[in-house]
Order: C-alpha cells, then sequence, then structure tokens
C-alpha cells in the first residue's frame, strides 16, 4: 500500500505539472526562462515513476516511505488546484506605479519588428505594449492611426473625459507583473466602471512619446481568460 502511495504521488505530480503547463497557468508561476527546468523536472518524475514500476515488478524491496513526507509533497498540489489565480485589478496597477511608455529598450525593438498588419475593419489590432513600443521607436507610423485595443479601465478621481487603459505584462511572473497603460479620451469615460474590461476603437494621438487615444467607440467585454501580456 505504501508504495502504491508513492507512485500515486509522483502521478499526481506529473499530472499536475502538465496541468499547468497546458494550461498556460505554468508561466504565472514561473519566469519563462526557467520554465525548461519544470519540464526537465517533469520528465525527471516519469523516469522515477517508470522505475519504480520496474523495481516492482523485479520485487526489489522498496523502503516504506514516510506519511507525513507524502501529504506534505501533495499539500502545493492541492493549493494549486484550489487556488485559481485571478487577474490584478486597476487598484493593484496604481499601487505598482502605471506604466505610460516602456522603458526597455529591447522590448521595443522587438515589439516594433513582429507586429503584424492585423485589422479589424479599418481599425489596426494592436496591444498595450505594441502601441507603446511603436509610438516610442516608431512614432509617425502611428501618429494619427486608427487602432483598436482593450484592457481594464482605471479612471482618475474628478475627470469624466478620459481614463487610463491598463494591462498587465508579465516579464517574470505574475507576482511581478507591470502596469503598462494608455490614456483614453472619450466624453463616455464617466459612464464606464472601475475595473471593468472594454475595447476600444480610435484614433492615435502623441504627446511626446506618450500616445493617447481619442475614443470613436468604447465596447463592454468580459474579463478574458488570460488577462495577461507577455515579454
Amino acid at each position: 500500500k505504501k508504495d502504491s502511495a508513492i507512485n500515486l504521488t509522483l502521478v499526481i505530480w506529473i499530472i499536475f505539472i502538465i496541468y499547468l503547463f497546458l494550461s498556460r497557468r505554468l508561466i504565472l508561476y514561473i519566469e519563462k526562462h526557467y520554465i525548461f527546468l519544470t519540464l526537465l523536472g517533469l520528465f525527471i518524475l516519469i523516469l522515477m515513476f517508470v522505475l519504480r514500476l520496474k523495481r516492482r515488478a523485479l520485487a526489489s524491496p522498496i523502503n516504506p516511505p514516510d506519511i507525513l513526507l507524502l501529504s506534505l509533497l501533495l499539500f502545493p498540489v492541492l493549493l494549486g488546484m484550489l487556488v485559481r489565480p485571478t487577474g490584478l485589478s486597476s487598484l493593484a496597477a496604481v499601487k505598482r506605479g502605471v506604466n505610460l511608455k516602456l522603458e526597455d529598450r529591447k522590448m521595443i525593438i522587438l515589439e516594433t519588428l513582429k507586429q503584424k498588419v492585423e485589422k479589424d475593419g479599418q481599425y489596426r489590432k494592436l496591444n498595450i505594449k505594441q502601441i507603446l513600443a511603436i509610438s516610442q521607436k516608431e512614432p509617425e507610423s502611428i501618429r494619427d492611426s486608427l487602432v483598436t485595443t482593450e484592457g481594464i479601465v482605471y479612471k482618475e478621481a474628478e475627470d469624466s473625459t478620459s481614463f487610463i487603459l491598463i494591462r498587465f505584462l508579465i516579464t517574470c511572473c505574475a507576482a511581478h507583473a507591470t502596469p503598462l497603460g494608455i490614456r483614453i479620451e472619450s466624453e463616455k469615460a464617466g459612464e464606464l466602471k472601475q475595473d471593468s474590461w472594454v475595447k476600444v476603437y480610435g484614433k492615435v494621438k502623441l504627446k511626446g512619446e506618450k500616445p493617447v487615444i481619442i475614443a470613436e467607440n468604447i465596447n463592454s467585454l468580459p474579463k478574458p481568460r488570460d488577462s495577461y501580456l507577455y515579454y
């Protein structure tokens, strides 16, 4: 029975890591450049499980496990399944400081080079990170452009004609997500709910290196399953 408990623990961890990887939740917990270490750990767990099955088939003696140790090994899995990661709010963005321009020059170059021309009617489909990058690297290519983008509404006190549209950028993990923002000018700003998700259609104007979108239309959106942007 104790031998079966160890094998079951290995299987649970194998399934859990595969689930995190396939559901894209793994990147919320670990810096993406280290994901290969997690996959290496997954390979080791699978190898251990296979070797244990072979040893069992050969009737080799296996030292009995510590039940308390097995419980401790399974606790993170239980916690990971019960506690669902939720997107950060505009309040979290304000506390961390909303970035209205990109500071990472490498990111600016990469985003500018890999941009794709996708359109929603006459509007270019760009996320906030792309708009900020292009505005700093190639400002004339986006000035007066019609764009559509989406994000979280953050309304500043006593401002009924504009708001900041926010997306969180993961460069390491969700715990260190960086809030990126772009100001949206609209007469309907006062009607929007704080922390609601919206899709904005409008024209880009530049104030220095900081873009501003003059909204032509704003549509409400359900909160997306994956609310983050990634480096």
